[in-house]
């Protein structure tokens, strides 16, 4: 794109592959695998829930919700209050024997930072031992609970007997394996003073620098396409997520086919009296459909 274009470019793209449209998105490197996470298999029952919608089995459906999200309902185990003098009890039950070698506890951050535990026991089949114990950090992501010894067992009772203090503590995820996970398959933990709480999720990643012989391979069209449908505008702030199409409104910018061999536009629609949000492109490249709001007196 033109280093003299000062609107911003939307970041929805849309790649025009012959006389077919194929949306672009964003797609993470691929990562490291993790072992198989047995508390998927697992029943999964606790001894306080704030309700229905934050039991026990939430906690073990795959999702992390993004800190500050506000968006774990019935994605996340959270116990109803934090006053609990015999402990909160997590517990995971299999139908048969499976080996349990470490467990890695995700803390709820959707709502509060503090929302975490603290300080917890573990017992293996109702026995009365503590077979291991330990001190939960604060903040976003994984922590590692790692047994002594690996052990057989139908039931983990995690006995959580302290939190961080926020109104109803829990587990965003439970994992347990018989093997340890990569470092890399997890991830680290985001610890409190360094979280993003606005919903946005975790710092972004390190400015990835481009790569020479990516950008040859894209203008000498290898890739399959040369256009792209591009919206430029200015960034929208909106206070709320409904009100993106009527707050904030700079008009400007307009609806392009962007050359990736040549970095040519051609304008297909002039936006100056408006802004357009958004585009979407049939699947056959023909039509494009885009919200445009012509002035902000509209």
């Amino acid at each position: 794109m033109s280093a003299s274009c000062r609107l911003g470019i939307h970041v929805s793209v849309w790649v025009l592959v012959g006389s077919v449209a194929v949306a672009v998105a964003d797609e993470p490197a691929a990562a490291a695998s993790k072992p198989e996470n047995l508390a998927r298999q697992a029943k999964a029952w606790a001894s306080t829930a704030h309700s229905d919608q934050y039991s026990a089995g939430f906690a073990c459906d795959g999702h992390v919700p993004a800190p500050g999200s506000r968006d774990d309902v019935g994605r996340a185990w959270a116990a109803r209050g934090n006053h609990h003098p015999d402990g909160a009890w997590f517990t995971l039950e299999w139908p048969e024997p499976v080996v349990i070698a470490e467990i890695v506890y995700y803390g709820r951050t959707a709502f509060a930072a503090s929302e975490n535990w603290k300080d917890f026991e573990i017992r293996l089949d109702d026995g009365p031992d503590v077979v291991h114990q330990g001190v939960l950090s604060g903040g976003h992501g994984p922590q590692r609970i790692v047994l002594p010894t690996p052990a057989r067992a139908r039931k983990l009772a995690i006995r959580f007997t302290s939190s961080w203090g926020g109104p109803n503590p829990g587990a965003s995820e439970i994992e347990v394996y018989a093997t340890r996970p990569p470092d890399e398959a997890l991830g680290a933990l985001i610890p409190v003073n360094k979280l993003r709480m606005d919903g946005s999720g975790p710092p972004p990643p390190p400015t990835v620098e481009e790569s020479p012989e990516l950008v040859r391979q894209v203008r000498a069209a290898q890739l399959g396409f040369t256009k792209l449908v591009v919206v430029q505008r200015h960034h929208i702030g909106a206070s709320h997520v409904y009100t993106y199409h009527c707050e904030g409104q700079r008009d400007g910018g307009g609806l392009f086919v962007y050359d990736v061999t040549d970095d040519s536009l051609t304008r297909l629609v002039d936006s100056s009296g408006g802004q357009i949000q958004a585009c979407d492109l049939s699947y056959d490249g023909r039509t494009i459909v885009f919200g445009w709001r012509r002035s902000t007196d509209a």
